[in-house]
């Protein structure tokens, strides 16, 4: 079956948000474009069938890029636990380090939702702790992070250090390409 286009207006809006924002879930997409959640799923569903998106499973979420995109396997297993907001923030991590307070009064989130993105970022290995009680980005996640805010699609898989990790030791398959390294942040001690 050949990639087809789309059958309506609707569906060409969720395919343009899903070219635009790579490894987004069901849920973001209904909010987007304010649509009932099984709407959402059955244009995702019929744009798959149609070849011009491809879902990922990544724990209970399926994350869903355009056909033809390149997928970067650390993006592919982190993107879709991070929404808008939560990747805005992690793009302030990538400048200096935060506390929970600071990212919260930044962002205008409550401080136990600053508290809860830190985690799920230390989690996922995107943040390290910087002392007393500040978080940044780990130096060798930067160039990831900053393709997880902006929502594009990193094409250095295999030639960035996160790509290297015992985390991701088994993961080849992503594109290759070159991404100019991101300059080291000054630890706070």
């Amino acid at each position: 079956m050949r990639p087809q286009t789309p059958e309506s207006g609707t569906q060409q809006r969720v395919l343009d948000l899903v070219r635009e924002r790579p490894g987004i879930s069901v849920q973001e997409v209904a909010k987007a474009l304010a649509l009932d959640h099984s709407t959402a799923e059955y244009h995702l569903h019929r744009l798959a069938r149609a070849e011009l998106l491809r879902a990922v499973r990544v724990g209970r979420v399926r994350a869903h890029y355009a056909a033809g995109a390149p997928l970067c396997p650390f993006l592919r297993a982190v993107a879709p636990g991070f929404d808008a907001e939560d990747r805005a923030a992690l793009r302030l991590l990538t400048l200096a380090p935060w506390t929970a307070p600071e990212l919260a009064a930044a962002t205008g989130r409550p401080v136990p939702a600053a508290r809860w993105l830190l985690e799920k970022a230390r989690r996922a290995s995107l943040v390290a702790q910087a002392g007393h009680g500040k978080y940044q980005v780990a130096p060798e996640c930067g160039p990831c992070v900053l393709h997880l805010a902006s929502g594009t699609v990193c094409n250095a898989w295999g030639q960035c250090a996160v790509s290297r990790s015992p985390r991701f030791s088994g993961c080849d398959d992503g594109p290759r390409g070159g991404l100019l390294p991101r300059p080291a942040l000054p630890r706070a001690g």
